[in-house]
């Protein structure tokens, strides 16, 4: 009975393909591991920026509401002033006395609006900015007021490489980073002025089409004023770093 013969071509065949599978394996893990690292090193930043972020708008807003209670005591200047564009007593949701911009008085406003605590929300400025407004009790009356908050106190907060975005509920850009890595989508999205809804869990990663031409990596969680804060980053140079 004859032993089986395995040529020596097809034994190092066998051999060359092992290691190429090791070899494509471990590349493979590498790269995966890399861009878990990339993505949870973009997500403790979006994290550090939330928080500081927050400071910076909060600090502006606080000079705001100290504004609207000089006005309604009959004070017209008061640092902080400028960021107010509108002050007004209400009878509930009927506008009673103008302190500061114009708005006719006896105007029914929505209910949208005049909500207790502040929002940015589709409420436009002439320049089509959107502006933040809320309903302050100041001496026991309620004072409608709307803001002006200056963004670009955020454009400090540098980027190496993810680009972050803010938001209102339905999309409307507010602010957009600077990232030298994601330049052009950074204005492809501000000459869009929107920003894709993601779908599934608050704070995860989605990988999505995007108007920009390629694929998007993207998380959004909830910010500060009823805002979104998106992280996006394009799919090819997130590939790029972890190969390379």
């Amino acid at each position: 009975m004859k032993r089986p013969v395995i040529s020596l071509g097809i034994f190092f065949s066998a051999i060359m393909a092992f290691l190429v599978f090791i070899i494509l394996l471990d590349g493979s893990l590498t790269a995966y591991f890399r861009v878990r690292s990339e993505l949870k090193g973009f997500t403790e930043w979006g994290e550090a920026f939330t928080n500081m972020g927050s400071k910076l708008l909060s600090n502006q807003v606080k000079q705001g509401e100290n504004a609207v209670k000089s006005l309604a005591g009959g004070i017209p200047h008061h640092e902080g002033n400028e960021i107010v564009l509108l002050a007004a007593v209400l009878d509930e949701n009927r506008i009673e006395t103008v302190l500061k911009g114009w708005l006719p008085e006896g105007m029914i406003l929505p209910h949208n609006l005049i909500e207790h605590g502040w929002r940015v929300n589709d409420l436009l400025d002439q320049l089509g900015r959107n502006l933040l407004s809320g309903v302050m009790t100041v001496d026991g009356k309620s004072i409608f007021a709307v803001l002006d908050l200056d963004f670009s106190h955020l454009d400090g907060m540098g980027t190496p490489k993810i680009l972050p975005v803010l938001s209102t509920p339905t999309g409307a850009i507010v602010w957009v980073g600077a990232s030298g890595e994601t330049a052009g989508l950074a204005s492809h999205l501000r000459g869009r002025g929107l920003v894709a809804k993601k779908h599934g869990d608050r704070g995860s990663w989605s990988l999505i089409d995007s108007h920009y031409g390629e694929r998007v990596v993207l998380s959004q969680e909830p910010f500060l004023y009823g805002l979104e804060l998106s992280l996006a980053y394009p799919l090819t140079a997130l590939l790029r770093s972890a190969l390379y």
